[in-house]
């Protein structure tokens, strides 16, 4: 049996970096165009394929199966797979405003990568949605944020005990 969960809609934060991001590639392209310069022209194609890495890397929908949960992001990015029988720990988690990133998107089309902060130390982050996060710990430490975190943390404790 699979269940399929969305990611929660992007936060305050996300949405507003995505917009400006989107905005100022606008800008540069119209630029570039109009005035035909390299430099421009070269900054607006590096700033569409930053866009374009972004928008597949995102999380598309968190899936949870008999025997793993899948962080299912775009071609040609592979999900990510969390066995349930490594499963230690799942819960919600608050991320304090200290959380570093250390490798990886911050707010473009979400939260995409790896972070640390003081509590949870090292993890990777597949979230769209900062307040709406779900820490799962298998030896290594994935957040990510469905979009209905206490049914989603339900059917996965389920499974872990069936199995």
């Amino acid at each position: 049996m699979r269940s399929t969960y969305r990611p929660a809609q992007m936060d305050g934060v996300t949405a507003v970096v995505t917009w400006f991001v989107i905005l100022l590639f606008a800008v540069l392209l119209a630029l570039a165009l109009f005035y035909g310069e390299w430099p421009m022209v070269i900054g607006a194609a590096f700033l569409g394929i930053i866009i374009a890495m972004s928008w597949q890397l995102r999380p598309i929908r968190y899936e949870i199966t008999g025997d793993a949960v899948g962080i299912v992001r775009g071609r040609p990015f592979r999900s990510i797979v969390i066995p349930v029988a490594d499963m230690r720990e799942v819960r919600r988690v608050t991320l304090p405003a200290t959380t570093i990133r250390t490798f990886g998107i911050g707010g473009l089309f979400g939260w995409v990568g790896w972070f640390w902060n003081k509590d949870l130390g090292r993890f990777f982050m597949a979230a769209t949605h900062r307040k709406h996060t779900v820490l799962i710990a298998n030896g290594k430490k994935f957040v990510i944020s469905p979009e209905n975190p206490d049914e989603f943390i339900a059917d996965v404790r389920s499974r872990v005990k069936s199995d």
